[in-house]
């Protein structure tokens, strides 16, 4: 028997998505809500045409994630036989995002540092947590999972440093590293220390930004502040497209992002002002072929 949307969304979350708190999780089953009635072999070109002509004020990056996400639900279900893989839709997503939106440019880096602050100051339970996680991710270029698991010990404020190395934590590709504070995030951290609960010692204890799970905050932030393009992510890839462009050597953009040198290399020399100037111009800096 050929199980519906909703059946094949719910088992996949069931089986597939472990965090069932999380964005990935949260798509999913908007998804079954909107799709719930149909079989996969119902799912034409009309039906998704019709699904976003109800929400105009969505971005193709939003529409492209989530039917992306839907794509994946879908294939998960033809592999478990829940429907017939000959029944697989054919879903056409929108195209990637612009190439602004890796990035933001110097005076949107700050305005969204700003909104971050005046977030902060808002009664919602998230309000904290989405201006210490911003003011981290900017401000030291870290992965999420990275921001969201540092602890307070871990953070040296009379040294100036963050260690986002995790004790007992397995070696990866993905390096984590002490990173310095700099004079943008001290004050937020004093701030967020104080309020944070302390140890019998007096000393700031648990997670920095204070929870493990920071998506669906984070989305609601950068949609309400205008820049729904925004995420963890680019966060990070913002502070080394910066970095870069204001000439700071490449092999230091990669220790401060504990990747490579070939990785970042590959990612952000194109940035640099010098980039390419010298070979242009050999014609005239007195050398000869």
């Amino acid at each position: 028997m050929t199980s519906n949307i909703t059946t094949i969304c719910d088992s996949y979350l069931r089986h597939k998505v472990k965090n069932h708190k999380s964005r990935q999780a949260q798509i999913i089953l908007t998804l079954a809500l909107a799709f719930g009635k149909y079989e996969p072999k119902d799912i034409t070109p009309k039906v998704i045409q019709a699904w976003r002509a109800k929400r105009p004020a969505f971005q193709d990056s939003s529409t492209r994630r989530e039917l992306g996400a839907l794509v994946s639900a879908l294939r998960w279900g033809a592999r478990h036989k829940l429907f017939n893989p000959g029944d697989m839709p054919m879903i056409d997503l929108p195209p990637p995002g612009q190439p602004r939106s890796t990035w933001m440019s110097t005076d949107q880096e700050e305005q969204f540092w700003l909104h971050a602050q005046a977030w902060g100051q808002g009664t919602k339970a998230s309000a904290k947590p989405i201006q210490v996680f911003t003011s981290l991710a900017l401000d030291t270029a870290a992965r999420k999972t990275a921001i969201l698991r540092l602890d307070w010990p871990r953070v040296k404020l009379d040294q100036g440093l963050i260690d986002y190395r995790e004790p007992g934590a397995p070696k990866t590709n993905k390096r984590r590293i002490p990173v310095p504070i700099n004079s943008r995030l001290r004050p937020v951290l004093l701030k967020a220390w104080n309020a944070a609960p302390k140890d019998a010692k007096g000393e700031a204890m648990g997670l920095v930004v204070g929870t493990n799970n920071i998506d669906r905050a984070f989305s609601e932030f950068a949609d309400a502040v205008g820049f729904g393009w925004v995420t963890p992510h680019v966060c990070r890839h913002t502070w080394a497209s910066l970095a870069v462009q204001g000439g700071m050597p490449i092999a230091k953009v990669a220790k401060m992002l504990g990747d490579t040198l070939k990785t970042t290399e590959d990612n952000y020399a194109h940035l640099a002002p010098s980039h390419l100037t010298d070979v242009a111009d050999w014609r005239f800096s007195g050398a000869t072929p």
